[in-house]
């Protein structure tokens, strides 16, 4: 993830935290008893805990080891840390590499969605994390490998170039 990014994370996911539960305590104990207001606030907070603190949490202590989302090296593509539990494929396990462009509401990035072959078994991943991102992946691309800009320390034409570089062909646009 570019730098830029890690300050917005890191800023924004405490402050939505601290800005959500100071709200939802102003909200619940004006026209309850305390009781009512205090069982509100612990209740929203472990919900907003769950869904929010927990893993914004996790995805800072991420950035702040350094560990990016996405490596491209000698062996392949790794989708975290640990090549044999998280989300990866091996260079010769690629079949074909797609950049395309994602547009959202909030920003454009630019994706490489990569198909592996048919007759090599790519085993899922065995972490949480990696799962993770494999159905993010595949929610968003229709395959659960893709290295999107976003999510590694590099920027697009140095992607491109180490995938060309291991592929031996060009990327396909899509």
């Amino acid at each position: 993830m570019r730098r830029s990014w890690r300050l917005v994370v890191t800023v924004a996911v405490p402050a939505f935290a601290a800005l959500i539960v100071g709200a939802s305590v102003a909200i619940l104990s004006a026209g309850r008893g305390p009781l009512g207001g205090v069982l509100g606030v612990v209740f929203l907070a472990a919900v907003l805990g769950g869904l929010i603190v927990v893993p914004g949490t996790l995805i800072l202590g991420r950035l702040a080891r350094g560990v990016p989302d996405v490596r491209l090296d000698a062996q392949g593509i790794v989708w975290g840390r640990d090549r044999s539990r998280d989300l990866s494929i091996d260079w010769a396990d690629i079949e074909a590499v797609t950049s395309r462009h994602q547009k959202t509401q909030y920003m454009t990035d630019r994706l490489f969605v990569v198909r592996p072959r048919a007759a090599r078994d790519v085993a899922g991943p065995r972490t949480g994390y990696g799962r993770l991102m494999a159905i993010a992946n595949r929610m968003t691309t229709g395959s659960r490998f893709a290295v999107s800009t976003l999510t590694t320390d590099q920027p697009w034409d140095e992607i491109r170039a180490t995938i060309e570089a291991h592929l031996g062909r060009a990327v396909e646009d899509g």
